[in-house]
C-alpha cells in the first residue's frame, strides 16, 4: 500500500512540474532549470508566479 501512495504523489509533482511549464514562459533553458530546481526544493518561485495572469 505505502508503494501505492508514493507513485500517486510523485505522478501529482511531475503533472505540477508539466503545469509550471506550460504556464511560465522561459526564455532559456537555465531560467527553466532554475525554476524547476526550486519546485524540487520546495521553493515556489514567486516573481515568476506574479507576472502570470490572474486568471490562472
Amino acid at each position: 500500500m505505502n508503494f501505492f501512495v508514493a507513485v500517486v504523489t510523485i505522478d501529482v509533482f511531475s503533472l505540477g512540474l508539466i503545469f509550471t511549464e506550460m504556464l511560465i514562459p522561459f526564455q532559456t533553458v537555465m531560467e527553466r532549470n532554475m525554476t524547476l530546481s526550486q519546485l524540487q526544493n520546495g521553493v515556489l518561485p514567486k516573481a515568476r508566479l506574479r507576472k502570470l495572469p490572474s486568471e490562472v
